[in-house]
This record gives structure tokens, sequence and C-alpha cells, in this order.
């Protein structure tokens, strides 16, 4: 695939704007099918190797900024991650959120109730800062229905493929029924309990830091979704935690939901199932080359059994984490705690991980799963200065 710098060396060579665009789209769409056609490339959860790589250097304000992120939003896909970034101003601090979902418009006051309830921890005793956790966990899991509904019926599928293949003598039998265990719970609040104490357990982590070498396998899959389970409480008992580190900073606090981009007239694009000339256009110089050749046949395997390259309009949306990006640098704001970090519910897809690179601002966001997403927007439009990007 073209790397960022043949992407800027094919700008060059172009007259306008829109073939600079219809350049990324095509280069977006076969990258996409690509990573489709490799069956062991699968979204990594945060205690994967790959995600390590990215979450090494995060620090505790900004691992604040992530869980506030995450404990928000309440849909799947990539579309709907919600963002966070900190304000700083001189008597008090902003919290803006940026978020997609349906539920947006609710979505400030539950922030809200998630930092007040975090505030309260402060001089508390044990068991009543446990209640504080647990109010955070009771709202978020509330507001995440059909989210936890998609982690169980993934999980409950796995399991159903690992209970076929070990046997009852093996060694990870034992968690195999405590998994189990985790489905037999219809409320979703039991059940993300029941997963979290599950994921703290020894039996887990020895197990977990044996498959993990085994990335793309079947047990691999299982814990992975027991630790999304799991999340929602590990969440709340990081953001209580750390809200008390920075409780200097929220003493005087307001969120303020981020302005959405046109959201009644969303840009939407066909893609042609052309896939030959699509790749002719997207590797020029590699035409006539062996390489071609092979990439091309594995498009045509990857078409015949998805429907990626079928002709068909896609409705595209910039992600939470560019729109929260471009707010804070075309109003000139300050972040707080001197960090130039913008938290995010999910890691951020290939595009995003583009754009904070190329941006002027500098800014940062500290987890990206690399999967290219074809529905991705910038959030303004691309234009062409002397011959580069405006993104230079």
């Amino acid at each position: 695939m073209q790397s960022l710098g043949d992407f800027r060396l094919a700008i060059m060579l172009r007259q306008t704007a829109t073939e600079v665009e219809n350049d990324l789209y095509d280069a977006l769409h076969i990258r996409s099918m690509l990573l489709h056609c490799d069956s062991h490339r699968i979204k990594n959860n945060d205690t994967s190797y790959y995600l390590k790589h990215r979450m090494r250097h995060r620090t505790s304000w900004q691992r604040l900024l992530d869980d506030l992120s995450f404990l928000c939003d309440s849909r799947r896909a990539g579309c709907t991650t919600t963002a966070v970034a900190v304000e700083q101003r001189e008597h008090k601090v902003i919290i803006w959120l940026g978020a997609n979902s349906q539920l947006r418009e609710t979505a400030t006051s539950h922030l809200r109730a998630i930092v007040d309830a975090a505030m309260c921890v402060e001089g508390r005793s044990e068991s009543e800062g446990s209640v504080a956790v647990l109010d955070i966990v009771t709202r978020a899991v509330g507001r995440s229905a059909n989210k936890i509904s998609n982690y169980q019926s993934r999980l409950r599928n796995v399991l159903s493929r690992l209970s076929q293949r070990i046997r009852p003598h093996q060694s990870w039998s034992r968690l195999i029924t405590s998994m189990h265990g985790i489905l037999s719970h219809g409320n979703h609040l039991t059940m993300c309990d029941e997963a979290y104490q599950i994921w703290r357990s020894a039996d887990f982590r020895r197990s977990y830091n044996r498959s993990v070498l085994r990335q793309y396998s079947t047990m691999y899959q299982a814990q992975h979704y027991v630790g999304r389970l799991a999340a929602w409480h590990a969440a709340a008992q990081r953001v209580a935690s750390s809200v008390q580190h920075y409780a200097y900073l929220f003493q005087n606090y307001e969120v303020k939901l981020l302005p959405r981009i046109d959201p009644d007239s969303p840009i939407s694009r066909t893609f042609a199932g052309d896939l030959e000339a699509t790749l002719r256009r997207v590797l020029p110089n590699y035409q006539g080359h062996a390489i071609f050749a092979i990439v091309l046949r594995r498009l045509r395997g990857t078409a015949a059994r998805s429907c990626l390259n079928v002709d068909r309009k896609l409705v595209l949306r910039p992600h939470a984490e560019t729109l929260m990006l471009e707010h804070f640098h075309a109003h000139g704001l300050v972040y707080a705690n001197n960090d130039r970090y913008i938290g995010c519910s999910k890691p951020s897809c290939y595009c995003c991980q583009m754009y904070f690179e190329t941006h002027p601002a500098r800014a940062r966001t500290g987890r990206f799963h690399g999967n290219a997403w074809i529905r991705w927007a910038s959030p303004r439009p691309i234009s062409l200065r002397n011959g580069s990007t405006d993104l230079d």
C-alpha cells in the first residue's frame, strides 16, 4: 500500500482537491479490502501487544481522559467514538465532549454525573468510595445495553467453539466454566461485575499471558470479550482514583458538547466495483510488476467473499477525535494540565492516526488499531496550497 510519503508525492502530481480526495478514498478502499482478507487481523483489546506498544507512554491524566470517553460511549462501531479533551481557562476548566451517537444530547449530564460521583470519593471511607464507583458503573452500563449485548453474543459464540476443543481435565477448563457463568446472568450490571472479578483473577492472568502469544486463538478471543465486559468496572475504578489526583482541576468545571459539523447533510460517496482500474490509480508505479498481480488476486478473492467492492453509496462522517482536534486548533484553546491530549473511547482508526500525525497542532491520542474505515471523512474539506495539502 502507499505510504504517507507516497500519497504526498501523488498529491503533487494532481491538479485539483477533488482528484486528491479520490486518490485518498481509492487507497483507503483498497487498504480496507486487504485488511479484510487477512484473517489474522482482529480487533485487539487493551492488553494485547499491538496496543501496549501504543499505550505504554500514557500518563494517568491521559488514561483518565480515555476512561471518561469510554464511560460516555454507549454505542459500538468506529463512527460512534466519543472524545474528551479538557480546556484550561483562568478560573475553571471546560470538559469538552465530542459524540456522534444518538444519545449525545444526554451525554453532557451523564459525564457531569460521573465526575461528580468521582469527586465525592475524596475523604470517604472505603465502603462509601465503593458506592460511588458502583454509581458510575450503574450509570455507564445502563446506557450501553446494545453494546453489552453485542459482547455477550460474541462471547457466547466463542465459548461454544472453545468448549468443543477443550477437554474437562485440561488446565483451561476451570476458567472456561467461569466464563460460561458470566452468561448465566440476565442482568447486565451483574454480568459486567462477574466479568470484572474473573478478569482480575490470577487464573485469568496466567492463562492470558500464555494465550496472548497466540493472539488469534479461540481462547484469546474469549478472554478478549471477558475483558470488554469487565471494562466498565475497570474504567470506573481508575476514574474514581484519578479524579482525586487531579481534584484541583475539577473544583470548578463545566461540561460542554462539541458542535456537530453538518449533521443533517452528511457526505456520501459511491465506490465503483472496477478493482483493477482502482488499483492502477492507487499503485501507478507497480503496473506490470508481479506485486500488482498478487495484490489484485487477493482483492478479487476478498470480493468473492464480501461486498466491499460493489457499487454502493456510503455515508461518510468525521470521527469525534478529529472534530475535537479541529475545535481546539481553530479556536486556539489551551489544553489543561499542559498536555495536548485528546481522550478516545476506542482506539483510533488508520485515517485518524494519519490525520493526527500530519496536523500542525501536534496534539495526540493514545491508541491506534490501524483498521481502515471507508466511511471516514475529514473534519474539514481537503484543499491544496502550493502543491501540498493544507494539513502540511
